[in-house]
């Protein structure tokens, strides 16, 4: 059995986002121990949120929380006002030029013996952008701190793949967890388009904010900038009854899908969006298209790397951690799954 970081250099991913499904889903907990091994095999990693995370109490739950370590030598990149409340001791390197309620955020480099911090980061993409370059030729693995309602923390774009890090928190049962997971990681990793032409297509219309409606024959009407979401009187407008695909630039919500398969009559095509982070739909709604026959593709797709899994709650719930593990597993088709707490995990050399 292989550990975390294996599967990460396996896979060549340099940019990695780790995402919790819920506050409490062991999220910081994976974030550490990736930094630990990432550590033991000589890599440097560098460090950053996308929001913020690593602070002494949640500021929602009112519950304590693990702290982010900091290894002695490591690039991480937080607000001023954090680093200074911090027991780090640490070099600037460089001035991001974007503020905060906490400060500038900064790039710094860890001294002495290292410590605990607040990683008080970005908070959009074109930020993000701008970091990634500003430290392209630093480090060995760009860790990012995200969250399931910061989606865009593991935008393709801007990531190689992707760690999901889920728990009892989003359910009282195992099977609930499983559940609520593969829901999850079935919008995560929505498949690829592959059709070269609306590849193409795709990627002109979305460098302009465009969408369009695909005839058979590849001729296509646009769909302007704000009206993209699925508008049923501009679709109709094209006089397409028949279309081979949907390119839809923006959020694809559940009223669309509604819209456009009960008004629109929509069936055996495909609908294409930029990435996951377009994607607001429930199983209900995923499963409505599906029966439909209609393919929901993404021009940018991620690697969803592997699942970690917290089989306890900080108001008592504690679930069979064997049990939940093992039907992750099965239920996700070789994904590696770990209890990263469990002794399963630990007696991996």
């Amino acid at each position: 059995m292989k550990r975390l970081i294996d599967y990460i250099i396996e896979q060549r991913v340099r940019y990695l986002a780790i995402i919790g499904l819920a506050k409490n889903t062991g999220k910081t907990v994976t974030f550490n121990k990736i930094i630990d091994e990432a550590i033991e095999i000589g890599l440097e990693p560098v460090l950053m949120s996308y929001g913020r995370d690593g602070e002494k109490i949640d500021a929602v739950t009112r519950q304590k929380k693990p702290r982010i370590r900091v290894p002695p030598g490591c690039i991480f990149i937080t607000a001023a006002g954090a680093y200074e409340k911090s027991d780090i001791t640490a070099s600037l390197i460089e001035k991001t030029g974007f503020n905060t309620v906490l400060g500038d955020i900064n790039i710094y480099r860890s001294a002495g013996k290292g410590g605990e911090i607040e990683l008080v980061g970005v908070n959009s993409n074109i930020q993000l952008k701008k970091i990634k370059k500003l430290i392209r030729n630093r480090g060995d693995l760009f860790l990012i701190d995200g969250a399931i309602d910061r989606r865009s923390s593991a935008v393709p774009l801007l990531t190689d793949g992707f760690v999901l890090a889920t728990g009892a928190v989003v359910g009282n049962t195992e099977e609930l967890v499983v559940k609520k997971t593969l829901d999850e990681v079935r919008k995560l990793t929505l498949p690829k388009v592959d059709d070269p032409v609306l590849i193409k297509y795709a990627r002109d219309l979305f460098e302009k904010g465009e969408g369009a409606v695909v005839e058979h024959n590849y001729k296509y009407g646009i769909l302007t900038p704000d009206k993209t979401f699925g508008n049923i009187q501009q679709i109709k407008s094209l006089k397409i009854p028949d279309p081979k695909a949907l390119i839809l630039n923006g959020a694809l919500v559940n009223v669309s899908v509604e819209e456009l398969i009960f008004s629109l009559k929509l069936k055996n095509c495909k609908i294409i969006v930029k990435d996951f982070t377009r994607v607001f739909l429930d199983t209900q709604n995923l499963n409505l298209l599906k029966n439909c026959n209609i393919e929901l593709l993404v021009l940018l797709s991620n690697r969803l790397v592997a699942v970690t899994a917290n089989p306890s709650t900080p108001y008592g719930i504690n679930l069979d951690s064997n049990k939940l593990v093992k039907s992750l597993r099965i239920n996700l088709n070789g994904t590696p799954v770990y209890d990263l707490l469990n002794e399963e995990y630990r007696s991996i050399n």
